[in-house]
């Protein structure tokens, strides 16, 4: 018996990865990137499509910008899927996203208060501990 062809996984979807990385600066040579008071540091923000793993988004701040601000300032396409840390966890952007019909993938905070709608079917065989359809509760 022939061994099964491999086959490439694909997304219908639109495939983003957001983050950011902080990259460590020498105080004494670059005053203006005070990140700690004997640190600097700034921040590289970037949006990654994985169809051909380019950047279409790069930003660079200062080392204390928090992540969620500058995801705020992005438009994303309407049914991409964006994967994130818990960084960009801002309920009025997700909300704003959903409205736009922009999918996200994320790990919740552990005070999220929210209630499942549908949970979807996940390989037995694999890292996905869910798939759910969640809607938050609260303001």
């Amino acid at each position: 018996m022939a061994a099964p062809k491999n086959r490439k996984f694909r997304f219908k979807n639109r495939l983003l990865s957001l983050d950011s990385t902080t990259i460590a600066l020498c105080l004494s040579l670059f005053p203006w990137a005070k990140f700690r008071r004997t640190k600097g540091a700034v921040k590289l923000h970037l949006l990654l499509d994985h169809d051909g793993y380019f950047p279409t988004y790069a930003y660079i701040s200062n080392g204390r910008k928090h992540d969620v601000t500058i995801a705020r300032k992005l438009s994303l396409p309407p049914d991409s899927i964006v994967v994130m840390d818990r960084a960009y966890n801002d309920y009025k952007l997700l909300s704003s996203w959903t409205e736009n019909n922009v999918y996200f993938v994320t790990r919740m905070k552990d005070n999220a208060q929210y209630t499942v709608i549908e949970d979807n079917m996940v390989p037995i065989s694999g890292n996905v501990l869910s798939d759910q359809i969640i809607e938050f509760r609260g303001f």
